[in-house]
């Protein structure tokens, strides 16, 4: 019985899988297979007593009380032994992430940080089946896409620049968001600069003179 296991897994794999794979490359959606990561995904929502803490340290930060919830890869549980066990060592360190992220001053956290104590203020949900949807592994995905976290955006021929070192023209000197620029703002600035680098007359539409 073994050995026909072995032989129809054989089959399926040398035979039958290429040719539904072959049709699934037909289907309008391009439908892949997503592929299976060796982790898990917790995640962690705030509860009243959060927004109880929340309200007296930054009482406008959140007045609607609908924190979306915080999802961190963690190791791949088979268990809910395993889970719980990692919870019970790991819980200040993801209790310390979020009160850090809220009020740098540790001084308004709370001193005796027990899994009790995160258990009122957080609840956890585990996914042990996670899948990548990307074609690429999320190392590449950040180089590709999040350049913004390094502060460098690329030109035409794909070679890095700095906004820092490009030169400002006249015009932006003179304008008004360059007083306090928004981040979004000022990363469209950047992209304006750098498009026109080359330009003898440099133009911008979204230019605002001070009054």
């Amino acid at each position: 019985m073994y050995y026909l296991f072995i032989f129809f897994r054989l089959m399926y794999r040398e035979i039958y899988k290429p040719e539904i794979m072959k049709n699934f490359e037909n289907i309008t959606l391009n439908y892949r297979f997503f592929d299976k990561l060796d982790r898990s995904v917790l995640f962690i929502t705030h509860k009243k007593s959060f927004y109880v803490w929340l309200d007296l340290v930054a009482p406008d930060e959140c007045k609607d009380h609908d924190l979306q919830a915080i999802a961190f890869l963690a190791p791949l549980f088979f268990t809910g032994k395993d889970e719980e066990n990692y919870l019970t060592q790991n819980f200040d360190q993801f209790f310390q992430n979020e009160l850090e992220y809220w009020c740098p001053d540790p001084t308004f956290w709370p001193v005796n940080r027990t899994y009790q104590l995160f258990c009122e203020w957080f609840d956890v949900t585990i996914a042990a089946n996670v899948y990548d949807t990307l074609d690429i592994s999320w190392q590449d995905y950040d180089k590709e896409f999040d350049i913004f976290n390094e502060g460098i955006y690329f030109n035409d021929t794909g070679n890095p620049v700095d906004p820092f070192l490009l030169s400002k023209p006249g015009l932006c000197l003179v304008c008004r968001k360059g007083e306090d620029p928004d981040p979004g703002e000022e990363i469209l600035c950047d992209l304006n600069r750098l498009d026109q680098i080359n330009n003898d007359n440099f133009r911008c539409k979204s230019y605002i003179p001070w009054k």
